[in-house]
């Protein structure tokens, strides 16, 4: 055989290169055993020593290093990973883009992925289409496809597929949930179930409590911080349902900051209050089946239910009256 246009550096680097052109093997046993691929780049001690595809780049110690368990070798292509122990188990993965101590260090089959970052996506192993960009981004699941994750030990150890997890500890605890968006600090950090698949959070503390409700959707700081278990609620602006947090505190559209802030642990439900401090202060299942809409509409109700109070600071005067209609500026104020 031959190979032509090589650079071999270091002891045993290059050793069984018979038919690979164009590789630059720098370091101990840098492509010791790669035999026929072309346009490689490994540059430290053991980098890419069981790789025989083409068009990778290994820089670290141990980084793309490969094994022996398939033939010929690890043969996956296009593959970049800087950092030691980067990419270091991959066999068959093509197209990833690694850079970061042990980044993507347990790769083997898996491709077109971008882990970046100090431990991103260690754990996986037959990830494909992935992103995880942050340190321990992703740490400790083997990820699940078609994931985007970004932020310190944002989806920690996620699993699940098709998850957007975006901010610190986005994601934390999330497990085999799919589908979800969680953008910002701590949002939906305590999802850890199934039964929260679909689950939207937006903003700092967006759902950061949430374990297993299903089907809610949180978009602004704190919105929906103390749901645990409850259903199908959505929460729009700061604080909005804060401090709800019942198995059955489910139905409730909360839209404007402090909207419906108060509810607590009580079995509060199918709530539409919108405006800002629209029914803030309910916080008895008395309180269930309003319409608030309105600045401040509704303000001082507490367990007053199946009211419709439409207008700006209308119903302002009713505590815990019950089937009130008041409709206009201040009516019933």
């Amino acid at each position: 055989g031959s190979s032509e246009h090589n650079v071999f550096v270091g002891h045993m680097a290059g050793e069984y290169n018979r038919f690979g052109d164009r590789g630059t093997f720098v370091g101990s046993q840098a492509g010791r055993f790669s035999t026929v691929g072309v346009d490689q780049t490994f540059i430290g001690a053991y980098a890419g020593i069981y790789a025989t595809g083409s068009y990778n780049v290994f820089v670290g110690a141990n980084a793309g290093k490969g094994g022996t368990t398939s033939a010929p070798y690890s043969s996956g292509q296009n593959n970049t990973a800087v950092g030691y122990q980067a990419l270091t188990a991959f066999t068959t993965g093509t197209a990833n883009t690694v850079m970061g101590y042990d980044a993507g260090k347990e790769i083997t089959t898996g491709g077109n992925n971008v882990f970046i970052g100090y431990q991103a996506g260690e754990s996986s192993t037959d990830t494909s289409n992935t992103i995880s960009i942050g340190q321990g981004a992703g740490r400790d699941g083997d990820l699940g496809d078609y994931t985007t994750i970004m932020g310190v030990f944002a989806g920690l150890n996620s699993t699940g597929q098709s998850n957007v997890l975006l901010g610190y500890k986005a994601g934390f605890a999330i497990a085999a949930t799919a589908n979800t968006v969680l953008i910002g600090s701590e949002a939906g950090d305590a999802i850890n179930s199934t039964d929260a698949n679909g689950t939207v959070a937006i903003g700092y503390q967006a759902l950061t409590a949430l374990t297993s409700g299903q089907y809610n959707l949180a978009i602004g700081k704190s919105a929906l911080a103390a749901q645990t278990t409850g259903d199908a609620n959505i929460a729009i602006g700061e604080n909005a349902l804060l401090d709800l947090n019942h198995v059955n505190g489910s139905y409730n559209i909360a839209i404007g900051y402090n909207a419906g802030k108060s509810m607590g642990a009580n079995n509060v439900y199918s709530n539409i209050l919108i405006g800002r401090q629209a029914g803030m202060n309910i916080n008895d299942v008395g309180g269930s089946n309003t319409i608030a809409i309105g600045t401040n509409t509704g303000i001082d109700i507490t367990s007053g239910q199946n009211s419709v109070l439409i207008g700006t600071e209308a119903g302002t005067n009713i505590t815990t009256g019950d089937y009130n209609t008041a409709i206009g500026y201040q009516a019933m104020h």
